[in-house]
Order: structure tokens, then C-alpha cells, then sequence
């Protein structure tokens, strides 16, 4: 699993690189850690919906709170640390196999993650 973060944080990395972000870490962490945010949101609903009650927004930010947290973490306390890790990962998946394929689905991830919280928003009549 820790393979799959790391993977997902270089992928999403390397694009904010590509449109030269200052800080590429940074964003890569913060979107990746939105995602898993936008995913425990969707389970929330979902267990909220199956127990009658409604998602309010003392909620979502009790859910969110511990992704926002873990990401202003590793995002601006370890910053040096971050742009290392990238360096190595940029080296371990230097000549990998079918990269662009592989890009595009963890952008398909990120895109899914979000797309599948607005469609529980609306499924479960929130």
C-alpha cells in the first residue's frame, strides 16, 4: 500500500513539476490527501444515508479535519524531506513500463474520487 501512496504522490507531483509549481510536493500531498478526504466523505454519506441521518457540515469537518492536518504536515514542516522523496521515486520509476497509461489512471483516480462524492451528494438526497 505504502508502494501505491508513493506512487500516486510522484505521479500527481511530477504534473504540478510539468507546469512548474514552486511546489510540487506540496500540491502533490494536497491532492492526494483530498482524494482520501473525498473518499471517507463518500463512506460517510453513504453510512449516514443507510442510518437515517443527514451529512451536515460539522461533519465534514470532522472527517476532513485529520487529511487537513496530515497534509499541512508532510506539506510544509517536511519540505525538504518531500522533494528527496520525490528524487528518489523520480529515479525508481525512471524507465518504467506503460508510464503514460499509468499517469492517466491515477488522474482518473483523483477525477473519480471527486466525482464519486458530488454523485453521493446527490444520490442520497443531501
Amino acid at each position: 500500500m505504502k508502494t501505491l501512496f508513493d506512487y500516486c504522490f510522484y505521479r500527481i507531483s511530477k504534473a504540478y513539476r510539468f507546469w512548474d509549481e514552486k511546489d510540487y510536493c506540496g500540491w502533490g500531498y494536497g491532492v492526494l490527501f483530498a482524494t482520501f478526504g473525498f473518499i471517507a466523505l463518500t463512506l460517510t454519506n453513504f453510512i449516514l444515508y443507510t442510518l437515517h441521518y443527514k451529512l451536515t457540515t460539522t461533519i465534514i469537518v470532522i472527517v476532513l479535519l485529520p487529511f487537513i492536518a496530515l497534509d499541512g504536515v508532510l506539506s510544509i514542516f517536511l519540505q525538504n524531506k518531500n522533494k528527496k522523496k520525490y528524487k528518489q521515486l523520480e529515479k525508481e520509476y525512471k524507465d518504467e513500463k506503460y508510464s503514460k497509461l499509468k499517469g492517466w489512471l491515477v488522474f482518473l483516480y483523483v477525477i473519480c474520487s471527486l466525482t464519486m462524492y458530488f454523485v453521493s451528494l446527490y444520490i442520497f438526497d443531501v
